[in-house]
């Protein structure tokens, strides 16, 4: 079976001591943001400034590369303390066709 998947996915990293924090993702039917140029200016407004790009690959040898999102960053405070961190935030968009393969047993 086949099914369509549509998500926006966001990824917070700790850049200063270099773990991830945490991930969530969303059905893009769910949000208001639909391409790209909407991603980023989230992105701006929420995370900071925009540091590159984030590509895929293609499916083949030598395919080109697709752009599917953007990484910012800002620094921010710890919850509890008064101590810093630089907080990297990855946002990307996600279209593809996910198969599923059930096996009886």
């Amino acid at each position: 079976m086949k099914t369509k998947v549509n998500k926006i996915t966001e990824t917070a990293v700790n850049k200063t001591e270099d773990y991830i924090i945490g991930e969530s993702s969303l059905p893009i039917e769910d949000s208001t943001i639909t391409n790209l140029q909407e991603l980023y200016e989230h992105g701006l407004s929420e995370y900071g400034r925009c540091t590159s790009k984030i590509f895929v690959d293609g499916p083949f040898f030598r395919s080109p590369r697709k752009h599917i999102g953007y990484t910012f960053e800002k620094r921010v405070k710890y919850t509890d303390s008064e101590d810093t961190y630089l907080q990297e935030m990855w946002l990307a968009i996600e279209h593809y066709t996910e198969t599923v393969t059930r096996e009886y047993l």
